[in-house]
């Protein structure tokens, strides 16, 4: 299963750029697809909210505050939209809404983001099933903003049911189960007398590439 959505003309060349890492350059050429569909599509159109929901990502994984503000400012509309048309159970709007809702707990808005994150995974194992792999990102958001909440004894057991996902769908080897691994054994060295050693990045795996979703809270592409 893809979460569907479509791409617009030479959005998935752009798209490459996202997932090359490279944000500001992905940036420029989604604000153009973005003023475009706009143009000739209405603000509210679903391509035109595909651009904006990829140019958000684009800001999101740039450094800097402006760029995550306008990220989020972004995302909450895309996600107004599709709740307005497509309803809150849809697909494409549970993408928004993880997607907001791992930009939120970046900044440390974990208050926010966590019953954004609640529905997300709800709404994914509802539609996809627990072991999905769009499911079992959604267990691993929100077990990171649980854990920077101090509630430990809920984001152990989403750690640990993220981990054996990967390795009934994977295997004990893959780079997906040993990063499930890597986010285990952080959130058990993280932890000094029940508080958090702050709130650091999980390392990730070594691999060859970048790896799907490797960003430090994982985050649902549209396409």
């Amino acid at each position: 299963y893809e979460i569907s959505l479509g791409l617009v003309g030479s959005e998935m060349c752009i798209r490459d750029r996202l997932e090359q890492g490279q944000y500001a350059k992905a940036e420029t050429l989604f604000r153009r697809a973005v003023a475009g569909c706009t143009e000739k599509l209405g603000a509210t159109h679903q391509e035109t909210l595909i651009s904006t929901n990829n140019l958000a990502l684009a800001l999101k994984n740039q450094k800097g505050k402006p760029k995550q503000d306008e990220a989020a400012r972004l995302f909450r509309r895309v996600l107004a939209a599709q709740e307005a048309t497509l309803g809150t159970d849809h697909g494409d709007t549970l993408m928004t809404a993880g997607n907001l809702a791992a930009l939120l707990s970046k900044q440390g808005e974990h208050a926010e983001a966590l019953p954004l994150e609640r529905r997300t995974l709800a709404g994914l194992e509802a539609r996809l099933g627990a072991e999905h792999p769009h499911t079992l990102i959604a267990v691993n958001n929100l077990a990171k903003t649980l854990e920077q909440r101090r509630r430990f004894d809920e984001a152990e057991p989403r750690l640990r049911r993220a981990l054996a996902g990967e390795e009934a769908r994977h295997g004990p080897s893959h780079p997906h189960t040993v990063r499930a691994v890597w986010r285990l054994a952080a959130f058990f060295d993280g932890i000094d007398e029940g508080a958090p050693q702050g709130a650091r990045e999980i390392p990730l795996a070594p691999s060859r590439g970048p790896l799907p979703f490797a960003y430090q809270v994982a985050e649902f592409h549209a396409g």
